[in-house]
């Protein structure tokens, strides 16, 4: 900005100078046509002469003279100085340190990520580790499973979104496999060529986020289909696909097509409730384009095992939510106190608890296709550090800090400069 001050500075006076030659120039025109020219057009230059002579005086008055053009230099080199003086104040106010402090991130998600927007890089050498290098826009990943979204409209490279080009920080494609709080390092697997790699840290920020709880439940992990980021819904868009061929081959009897149509969710929240609606629509919507009619088989169920999706909100919106559903075509199975027993790869077996206490299967609901939307556990990384703080740490269900999100048992603190938003969302 200083440069571009000055540069401004000695263009204005070059402009100022400009009309001294002009009326030189002028003048010197002016007396060569006057010999040249008969006595009654010389009288009519003379008169033109004399106007431009006056013209040349003013403009001879208003051009700077030496005191001027003094006085403008002395001027901009006061502003010189003078921003050079703000902008030293303004680096002394960074406080930028001799030795930057290391701050590894873990994680490439809505934590990660905002808090990268948060930090200061003059104060910090800030490295991020993550198998992911992209950012998903979750909220978009069920569209994405249907069609109804391209999957490269949710997905963008993370050291685009955040700055790596830049070299505002180092980014490196691995999955952190443990922490040592006591040595201040961390442990990674590189993805591309698996090799174990060992990082020193100042500070250490968690932003890894949750996994899902379907190892909770017999067989969900191996027969069920997750929701979670983009490589699942491309396997998800996939297998519909494959099911409405299958479904459609003229070998395929009635009875296997209504089982092979029927999808099954489980999950009662928003988001899953949300899925079961593009699914249902994107399999009404294609199913006309096959020679047989596969629209009377089709049909979506959602299980929760509260008494009604969306349990969160006043039972009267998830009354009225359901209603809407049951015209929809979505099927919703919510009893209270009722569970998942088992996922085979063709069917879903529930259980439930009787008035008198006892467990027993009440049915087995045949599918083609169980997508598992029902809610998240906690990240093995973080659960392998609560087990060296356990005297700290007596929660089994997430990590224990203090009002700055500082691990409890740890003696890295997260950087102050840290906004309230971005320390909630790690």
């Amino acid at each position: 900005r200083i440069w571009y001050l000055g540069r401004e500075m000695w263009t204005s006076l070059g402009r100022l100078a400009a009309p001294r030659s002009l009326a030189v120039q002028s003048a010197r025109r002016q007396r060569h046509n006057k010999n040249e020219q008969g006595s009654k057009r010389q009288q009519r230059r003379s008169n033109s002469s004399n106007s431009n002579a006056n013209n040349s005086k003013r403009r001879q008055r208003q051009s700077p003279s030496g005191w001027a053009l003094t006085a403008a230099l002395i001027g901009t080199g006061a502003i010189v100085f003078k921003g050079i003086e703000v902008l030293n104040d303004y680096l002394d106010s960074l406080e930028v340190p001799d030795k930057k402090e290391k701050v590894v991130v873990l994680g490439s998600g809505w934590g990660a990520l905002a808090v990268l927007q948060e930090l200061n890089r003059l104060k910090y050498d800030v490295t991020v580790i993550s198998p992911r290098n992209y950012f998903v826009f979750t909220p978009l990943v069920a569209d994405a499973a249907v069609g109804a979204v391209d999957v490269e409209n949710i997905v963008q490279p993370f050291r685009d979104i955040a700055g790596a080009k830049d070299k505002q920080f180092t980014f490196i494609e691995a999955e952190a496999t443990d922490i040592d709080p006591k040595d201040n390092s961390v442990t990674i697997k590189t993805v591309t060529t698996g090799e174990t790699i060992t990082l020193e840290y100042d500070k250490l920020i968690m932003a890894v986020g949750s996994v899902s709880n379907a190892s909770k439940t017999k067989g969900a992990e191996q027969n069920s289909l997750k929701l979670r980021d983009v490589s699942d819904a491309k396997k998800i868009r996939s297998k519909i696909v494959d099911i409405l061929e299958t479904a459609s081959l003229p070998t395929t009897s009635e009875e296997e097509r209504a089982r092979l149509l029927h999808f099954v969710i489980v999950g009662g929240s928003p988001y899953a409730v949300e899925f079961a609606h593009d699914v249902h629509e994107y399999l009404v919507s294609n199913a006309s384009q096959f020679s047989v009619d596969l629209s009377k088989f089709i049909k979506v169920s959602l299980v929760d095992s509260k008494d009604h999706i969306n349990n969160f909100y006043d039972k009267s919106i998830s009354k009225a939510m359901a209603q809407r559903f049951l015209r929809g075509g979505v099927e919703i199975i919510a009893e209270d106190a009722s569970e998942i027993a088992e996922i085979s790869p063709k069917s879903v077996t529930l259980s439930i608890w009787d008035e008198n206490g006892n467990r027993f299967v009440t049915k087995q609901v045949p599918c083609g296709m169980t997508v598992w939307a029902a809610g998240t556990s906690v990240h093995p990384l973080a659960e392998k550090l609560r087990s060296k703080l356990k005297e700290k740490q007596h929660n089994s269900r997430a990590l224990v800090t203090d009002s700055s999100l500082q691990v409890l048992g740890t003696e890295s603190a997260p950087p102050r400069d840290l906004t309230p938003l971005a320390r909630e969302r790690c």
